[in-house]
């Protein structure tokens, strides 16, 4: 579980500074007036949008490994370096937490550990077995492969959600990888957002 949690971080880390280069382009093109008044989770779930999109497009080209990580790492840096000011200002208006009740933060632990376990757990998916589990085989190992589904036609199926969990796979460590690590964390935010509300 340790692992899992530290991937979320990364997952988290990468997600977050996409997810302020999105805003700070909506920003300055006057489609938000507001830019702290965007909830972090929003911003978390935009940035693996962007990164969606641009692995997407390094993958007409590389095949998704350490060259695709490395490349968007130091995107990730890179854009919360020239985006200071307005990370600042995100995380100012998101520091105070003293509104949350100590029910609150015992709720959200408990959700946290649970979607822990749950990420921990063997898939069990029909479908991963079909082509999930080869889609992400093929996106790790290749480029984009022209034809490939007249081999077998789901894995032409052309899903962004396969495209982010070879992209947090992490498979060239060579280490049992978790797939729902990714999914799992998108429901520790929906949690965390209901949680808020209570």
């Amino acid at each position: 579980m340790l692992s899992i949690f530290i991937i979320w971080l990364y997952i988290a880390f990468s997600s977050f500074s996409y997810g302020v280069l999105w805003l700070e382009v909506l920003f300055r093109t006057n489609y938000i007036k507001n830019k702290i008044l965007v909830p972090i989770e929003i911003i978390l779930v935009a940035g693996c949008g962007v990164l969606s999109i641009i692995v997407s497009i390094l993958h007409l080209f590389l095949p998704i490994s350490v060259t695709i990580q490395s490349i968007l790492l130091v995107g990730s840096l890179c854009i919360l370096w020239f985006c200071k000011d307005a990370l600042a200002l995100i995380l100012r208006a998101h520091k105070d937490v003293a509104g949350y009740t100590l029910y609150y933060w015992v709720l959200l632990f408990i959700f946290l550990l649970l979607i822990l376990i749950h990420a921990a757990q063997p898939v069990i998916a029909p479908d991963t077995g079909l082509y999930h589990a080869q889609t992400i085989q093929w996106l790790t190992k290749y480029k984009i492969v022209p034809g490939l589904g007249n081999l077998f036609g789901p894995l032409a199926l052309n899903s962004h959600a396969h495209v982010l969990m070879s992209f947090f796979s992490f498979s060239f460590f060579k280490v049992k990888t978790f797939p729902q690590a990714w999914t799992s964390l998108y429901s520790y935010y929906t949690a965390h957002m209901r949680c808020a509300q209570v």
